[in-house]
C-alpha cells in the first residue's frame, strides 16, 4: 500500500471515529444530562406550557441512541405526577396527548429493548385519566394497549390484571371471567381472582334461564 492511500484510509478511519463519538457518546450524553436537569428542574414549572416545552426541547434534541429510555423516563414522572392527584383533569388529558405524542412513533415500530413496559405506561396514563374525567374513549384507549400488551407478554400479570380491572369497570362479565380464570390459572392462590369467580357465579346463577 502505497503512502496516499495510507493517508486516505487514515483520515477515513478519524472520521468515521468522530463521527461514532459523536452520535453514539455525545449526543446521548448530552440529551440525557438535559433530562436530567429538567426533571430537577420541574419543581420551579409555573405551567403546563412550560413543562411541555422543557420536556419537549430535550427529547427533540437529535440522537439515535436513548431516545425511547428517555420518552419512557419521562412519562413515568408524567404518571407518578398524575398518580399523587390534585391534577385537573384537563390538565391530565393534555399531558395524556403529550405522552402519546412522543411514544406514538415507538409503539408503531412494534419493538424496543422494554417494549412491553412502554405499552404498559402509556395504558396506565389512559386509564387514570378515565378515572379523574370518566371519558369512556381513555378507558377504550387503555384496554387496547393493555390487549397489545398481553399479545406481546400472554403471562405477564400486569397486563392480566390491568385488564380485569377494566372490564370490571366496564361490567363485561365474558372478558372478566376469561381474564380472571387465567390469572387463577396462572396463581391458584389469589384471592382477588377467586373472589370475582365465585361473584360471577353467583350472578350468572341468578338470571333465570330462557324458557324453550
Amino acid at each position: 500500500m502505497n503512502s496516499l492511500n495510507k493517508k486516505i484510509l487514515a483520515v477515513v478511519a478519524v472520521c468515521v471515529l468522530a463521527f461514532v463519538a459523536y452520535y453514539g457518546t455525545y449526543l446521548p450524553l448530552q440529551k440525557s444530562q438535559s433530562f436530567i436537569a429538567t426533571i430537577r428542574a420541574m419543581g420551579s414549572v409555573r405551567s403546563l406550557e412550560e413543562l411541555e416545552r422543557a420536556f419537549s426541547a430535550v427529547l427533540d434534541i437529535p440522537s439515535p441512541i436513548g431516545h425511547e429510555e428517555l420518552v419512557r423516563n419521562m412519562s413515568t414522572e408524567i404518571v407518578s405526577f398524575v398518580g399523587r392527584g390534585g391534577v385537573a383533569p384537563a390538565v391530565e388529558e393534555e399531558l395524556s396527548k403529550f405522552v402519546v405524542r412522543y411514544f406514538s412513533p415507538i409503539i408503531t415500530r412494534g419493538k424496543g429493548m422494554s417494549f412491553e413496559q412502554d405499552i404498559y405506561i402509556v395504558g396506565t396514563l389512559q386509564r387514570m385519566v378515565y378515572q379523574h374525567t370518566g371519558k369512556k374513549e381513555y378507558l377504550d384507549a387503555a384496554e387496547q394497549y393493555f390487549l397489545q400488551g398481553l399479545q406481546l407478554g400472554p403471562r405477564r400479570p400486569q397486563f392480566l390484571y390491568a385488564l380485569s380491572d377494566i372490564y370490571l369497570i366496564k361490567q363485561d362479565v365474558p372478558r372478566l371471567k376469561k381474564i380472571t380464570e387465567q390469572i387463577h390459572e396462572q396463581w391458584p392462590g389469589d384471592a382477588r381472582a377467586s373472589a370475582i369467580l365465585d361473584a360471577i357465579k353467583v350472578v350468572t346463577s341468578s338470571v333465570p334461564k330462557a324458557t324453550k
